[in-house]
């Protein structure tokens, strides 16, 4: 099986409202794990997977081609926050960062912003690789939520000062799942069916492989998707695609306008 982990990484930035009209106040960076360009709107997609992220790329700038550097979330994200390819910083299982090679959070850090990063449900992302440098804050839960709500809160604290501010905050709603589940994605358990509904015949036989048995013992990287059905799988994919536009992107972005902080 190829794994996608296509990054998708949105800047959202304000000017200050200062003498100084150039003056860069708030950025906030988002990424969604393994959220393919292949299933968004904005980048030619037949289905509406994600009115929220499309609408936010309406009023910005789009990337029409931006390759991922590396299939794994841990050197991906580390060419994400030094610039660096996988081959140089060489970040890996065994390996931090070294301490010469300088990160964005410490490059923000330096410039006086409050710096604070929110990871849902993610290991590689783990301060013990070298991404808590630069960080005031560093969280990271043990399961896949929201984010919302401590981002808008630490928000808040750090505004209250007239600090400018740099969050990253990264999601997991689109990633496969556990390598011990029965099914690559299970839109079910968040109660997510824009594309599946149920009254269409859906029937979660659909994502059982023809030897179900064995796959059902088999790592994630064993699965053959070949004896999967390709249709449901796509369109369970595009479910959770869906669910994290709704539930997630779009009540962080409604909180922060409505302070705002997308001013």
């Amino acid at each position: 099986m190829v794994r996608s982990a296509f990054l998708l990484a949105l800047l959202s930035l304000s000017l200050a409202t200062t003498t100084d009209a150039t003056e860069l106040r708030r950025v906030l960076l988002i990424s969604c794990d393994t959220l393919s360009a292949k299933h968004l709107g904005t980048w030619g997609y037949e289905r509406p997977t994600a009115s929220t992220l499309d609408s936010l790329a309406s009023t910005g700038v789009s990337f029409r081609h931006c390759i991922v550097p590396q299939v794994w979330t841990l050197s991906s994200h580390m060419s994400l926050f030094t610039g660096l390819a996988p081959g140089v910083h060489r970040v890996g299982a065994d390996d931090a960062l070294p301490e010469a090679v300088p990160l964005l959070a410490e490059r923000f850090a330096e410039a006086g912003f409050a710096t604070g990063a929110f990871i849902s449900s993610n290991a590689w992302l783990a301060p013990t690789f070298g991404f808590g440098r630069g960080f005031e804050n560093y969280e990271i839960s043990q399961r896949q939520t929201s984010l919302t709500e401590p981002v808008k809160a630490w928000v808040d604290s750090v505004s209250t000062a007239s600090r400018s501010w740099f969050v990253f905050a990264h999601y997991m709603d689109v990633h496969s799942r556990s390598p011990v589940a029965r099914y690559p994605y299970e839109p079910w358990k968040r109660d997510c069916w824009t594309f599946d509904p149920v009254e269409e015949g859906f029937s979660r036989r659909h994502y059982k492989p023809a030897d179900s048995a064995e796959n059902r013992r088999a790592k994630i990287r064993r699965w053959d998707f070949s004896k999967y059905d390709v249709d449901f799988l796509r369109r369970s994919y595009d479910d959770c695609v869906d669910c994290w536009d709704q539930r997630r992107l779009r009540p962080l972005l409604e909180e922060l306008r409505t302070s705002g902080q997308l001013e």
